[in-house]
């Protein structure tokens, strides 16, 4: 196990080696001591830690640094590990700097400098005693919710009936299997129409009485059996096992087993002996229902003494079993024979005059079916068993219906898990997307359209208004749907820290900062990058260039996007760079480049994902019956629409859209950004 790391940072060389001399001399070998001299720094030590799997669990670092700020560095090390403890040392912090520390990267500690060695080294026991035991919890929680989860799993699809009750005759607790035995949709309308188990459940109410008498005497009660009633009034045979709990005084305060439908082996029981008085009426009746009726005598290879005419459903004659020609034996299906004959022969052993058990056999044909099989025991004035008489059911249709409701079940169960996870992403991703009304007291005379492919997708847009101006950004990443959603968390974040951070509003720059923090982000600047993701991008910056608010210019930079002006009538396609962010082949240090235009009243400026014009649909002015939307036809378009007002823009270029793609999927997110400059 590799050793956890305490990291220091401090741009005072003479502070650095006063700390790991410290904290070396209070913990030894335990713990790693790394330090450096800037935020910077510490960033690019903390992801090399991180990807050779090594814990930070503390990092003490100074306030006051060139560059990236104590509390910035904090914060921004916060998002990538919550559980590391953080201890801000400096004589210098600023109360807003301190509480950003606190509010955005939960602050663990805020030591004076100069500090006292031992409250030091106390402090970071401290927190590291805290680390350990927040890990612990962790750790712990996780177990325990994997194991309820088990237990639960268990209960909720056991083919039994599982119950809680109390003596009150009220059931706490009922899993599906029990409601639908009892003719009820859910457990939760069991357990709320019951509320007196004795009188509304029991056909005959005192069994429930003798129930109770059994539990005192026995404490353990099994095979228990009843007559209950079903929802709508009927009545069916049960078989019940009950635990009971005592409390200190032996009065029993719960109820809590196994229910059983035996109604199929009572109705078999009442057949049984309605044949031994009347075998030929009974064997008319049986041979012409699916169940097959046996008698097997006690001796290698279960040999039938007698069968039922209908045992030709699975390709045999009587004859064939009862002249020895077939052994019972050899049709079981070679996985279950083993299990069969235990049973039976623990089941002999035991002397029960009865079991069930299912096991597949083998027709005439090489066919496999499922049978149910219940058997009872036939014994002589000695008491020893010498035959086995049953009814063998082909349950293959139930089987197959169950396995299937089985796995279906357990597909929407992970479908709905997925669905509801991806829904909440996009109440996220939503969230990251500008306020579209405060957009709008900047930009008056503008519009956002934005359609994910999916329920979340790939692309983003963005705005930041500072005094003299604003950025607006438009954002393709990779992908659509949830890998799409990754990367745009990736670019909104990277745009916020580049743009209202940094204040970097130049367009080429925001957009080869961008570069660098998506290839450092995947690790795309390295050998071992597993990510060849990236995004296209077109940036405006406007900006005003007098004193008077009358002057203003606009300045644009693209990554394969494209910039659509209109102006006197004309529209005007401006090209972006012909390289993308990120992905593993890009240049780090390639220079996008700045496109300047001055502003003139009534010019409108237009942005668009490749989703909008990379649209197939169906052109009849066209020799190919489907083709994009293409770049030619959203310029036109724009020039068509550019006197409208800008909520009316967007509708068209929306209804165009759909209209278009009639008969075919959305191939790709769409993102369009429009706004103009009308007074």
């Amino acid at each position: 196990m590799k050793k956890p790391v305490i990291l220091c940072v401090d741009d005072e060389k003479i502070v650095l080696s006063s700390l790991k001399e410290q904290l070396k001399r209070a913990f030894g070998n335990k713990y790693g001591i790394e330090t450096a001299e800037s935020g910077e720094d510490a960033v690019y030590l903390y992801e090399e830690l991180a990807e050779d799997e090594i814990e930070v669990p503390v990092i003490i670092s100074d306030y006051i640094m060139p560059g990236m700020k104590g509390d910035e560095l904090l914060k921004y090390l916060h998002g990538l590990s919550p559980g590391m403890l953080k201890i801000l040392l400096t004589g210098q912090a600023s109360t807003e700097g301190v509480t950003n520390a606190v509010n955005y990267a939960s602050l663990y500690r805020y030591i004076a400098k100069p500090w006292e060695q031992d409250d030091l080294v106390l402090t970071v026991t401290e927190a590291l005693r805290s680390y350990s035991r927040d890990q612990q919890l962790k750790e712990q929680t996780e177990k325990l919710l994997e194991s309820e989860k088990k237990y639960r799993g268990i209960f909720e699809n056991a083919l039994e009936g599982i119950y809680q009750s109390i003596p009150e005759g009220r059931y706490l607790n009922v899993n599906p299997a029990m409601a639908h035995m009892l003719g009820y949709d859910t457990a939760d309308e069991l357990i709320e129409s019951i509320t007196d188990i004795r009188n509304q459940l029991y056909v005959d109410p005192e069994r429930r009485d003798e129930l109770f008498r059994m539990i005192q005497t026995h404490e353990v009660v099994t095979d228990f059996e009843v007559q209950y009633y079903r929802k709508d009034g009927s009545k069916t045979w049960v078989s019940l096992n009950a635990h009971p709990a005592f409390d200190e005084n032996g009065e029993i305060i719960l109820l809590e087993g196994i229910v059983e439908d035996i109604s199929h082996r009572k109705q078999a029981e009442e057949a049984l002996l309605r044949a031994y008085e009347k075998r030929k009426e009974l064997e008319h009746i049986i041979n012409r229902s699916p169940v097959v009726v046996f008698l097997w005598k006690n001796a290698p290879g279960w040999p039938v003494e007698f069968v039922s005419e209908n045992v030709s459903q699975f390709g045999y004659t009587p004859e064939d079993f009862i002249s020895g020609r077939v052994s019972y034996s050899e049709i079981i299906h070679p996985d279950d024979a083993a299990r069969v004959a235990q049973k039976v022969e623990r089941y002999t052993l035991e002397r029960k005059p009865e079991f069930t058990q299912e096991y597949r056999i083998i027709t005439k044909s090489g066919e496999i079916r499922w049978t149910d099989d219940r058997t009872w025991t036939r014994t002589d004035d000695a008491e020893n068993i010498t035959h086995y008489q049953g009814i063998v059911l082909d349950v293959t249709f139930r089987k197959e219906k169950e396995k299937a409701e089985r796995e279906r079940e357990v597909a929407e169960a992970a479908n709905k898990k997925i669905m509801d996870s991806i829904r909440y992403a996009k109440m996220i991703q939503r969230s990251l997307l500008p306020n579209a009304e405060q957009v709008k007291i900047y930009l008056p005379h503008s519009f956002f359209l934005w359609k994910p492919r999916d329920i979340v997708g790939g692309d983003i847009f963005f705005t930041d208004f500072f005094k003299n101006g604003f950025v607006v950004a438009v954002i393709d990443c990779t992908g659509h749907s949830v890998p799409g959603a990754f990367m745009t968390m990736i670019a909104s974040s990277a745009l916020r820290r580049i743009v209202k951070d940094e204040c970097c509003y130049d367009p080429s720059e925001i957009l080869k900062r961008l570069n660098l923090i998506v290839k450092k982000t995947l690790h795309q600047d390295t050998k071992h990058a597993l990510s060849d993701d990236g995004m296209d991008a077109a940036i405006c910056l406007v900006r005003m260039t007098d004193t008077y608010f009358t002057s203003f210019e606009l300045t644009f930079a693209g990554a394969r996007l494209p910039l659509f002006y209109t102006s006197d009538g004309e529209v005007t396609v401006v090209r972006g760079d012909k390289k993308s962010i990120g992905y593993k082949r890009s240049d780090l240090d390639f220079n996008f480049t700045d496109h300047t235009i001055p502003i003139k009243k009534g010019m409108n400026f237009y942005m668009a994902t490749d989703g909008f014009w990379d649209q197939l649909g169906s052109d009849e002015s066209s020799r190919f019956k489907v083709r994009s939307f293409g770049m030619r036809r959203l310029t036109n378009l724009i020039g068509e629409i550019s006197d409208l007002p800008f909520e009316e823009q967007r509708e068209i270029l929306l209804q165009n859209f759909n209209e278009y793609k009639t008969g075919n999927d959305i191939q790709d997110d769409v993102t369009v950004v429009g706004f103009g400059f009308r007074s």
